[in-house]
């Protein structure tokens, strides 16, 4: 068998472990090199510090900086969402993300906050709002997105490592445009609790670094496989006001739903809700749709135009 190489690693197999491949790129790495630049190219909203906990002693993670992407929470900073006008209807989070502050806890620090594609969509990683941004290593090519800035941050050498949001590609995606590793874990491996969600069942905390080094420091004390906790049981969720826009009644259609829900097992009971009512008090940014004087016509019209607005996004 051929010696592994960049062109030819021979580090895929239908049984591999994540981490002993992890392990190899890392190996591979060693007989390469990378143009770092050392600037930022327009990928930070913000820069800042939070350093590790308390030290010594040195904690597996010490010496690594990182940056995070505008959909994950850092005390005390408002996440954006790539949003101005998400962010000028949020306030800063009160904690940190899980997965920030056990990197912390494991000796890494936070350097910054860093551009985002607007509400976390956009594969060119274009975001009207910040045009600045460009691609350290390859200039003629777009970065990628949604994950943008921290691919760009990564690239340029500003740090060792940054997370983003994979959903779908939004790391390896601009890690691709930029030369550099992206990496999704399996979903749910990595915790996004303090994390702006685009959509649940396909969010992952993932990360970028240049070197496969650092994924393997990463990985081996983030990624242990751990008990499966218990699933919580799932709960159907009945868009009353929605239903009203059908031509079969929505009595019918509660009904048929219903007895669907009680022959699979895992779900409590539904619950109905005024959908129009459940985003004035769970979004701010979209509570000046609804007013107190906002009658059935208008609650349509709302419908209308949030439905037109998710289509857009999508394209």
């Amino acid at each position: 068998m051929s010696k592994p190489t960049i062109e030819n690693p021979k580090i895929n197999g239908p049984k591999s472990d994540p981490l002993d491949l992890i392990d190899q790129a890392a190996n591979i790495h060693n007989n390469t090199s990378f143009d770092v630049v050392h600037k930022d190219f327009g990928a930070f909203l913000e820069k800042f510090v939070v350093f590790p906990c308390s030290q010594p002693p040195l904690k597996p993670l010490s010496g690594l900086t990182f940056a995070v992407s505008d959909s994950i929470d850092v005390k005390n900073h408002i996440s954006g969402f790539g949003s101005p006008s998400w962010k000028a209807t949020h306030k800063p989070a009160k904690k940190m993300a899980v997965i920030v502050a056990d990197l912390l806890k494991r000796g890494a620090t936070c350097v910054g906050k860093t551009v985002s594609g607007e509400l976390g969509f956009g594969i060119a990683g274009e975001n009207a709002y910040n045009v600045t941004l460009d691609n350290p290593q390859f200039p003629e090519i777009v970065h990628g997105g949604s994950s943008s800035g921290s691919s760009v941050a990564v690239a340029s050498g500003i740090v060792d490592f940054a997370l983003g949001i994979d959903t779908v590609g939004d790391i390896r995606i601009p890690a691709s445009f930029c030369g550099v590793i992206g990496f999704r874990p399996s979903h749910g491996a990595i915790s996004t609790i303090g994390v702006i969600p685009n959509s649940g069942s396909l969010d992952c905390v993932g990360f970028l670094a240049r070197n496969p080094s650092v994924l393997q420091r990463l990985a081996h004390p983030l990624m242990q496989v751990n008990p499966v906790a218990p699933e919580i049981p799932r709960q159907l969720i009945f868009a009353e006001d929605l239903f009203e826009l059908c031509e079969v009644t929505k009595d019918k259609i509660k009904s048929i739903i219903a007895k669907a829900i009680t022959e699979r097992s895992g779900y409590k009971s539904p619950i109905s809700v005024n959908i129009i009512h459940h985003i004035a008090s769970n979004v701010p940014s979209l509570r000046i749709f609804y007013g107190k004087d906002v009658n059935v016509q208008d609650e349509r019209a709302i419908l209308a135009t949030l439905s037109f607005v998710m289509v857009s996004l999508q394209r």
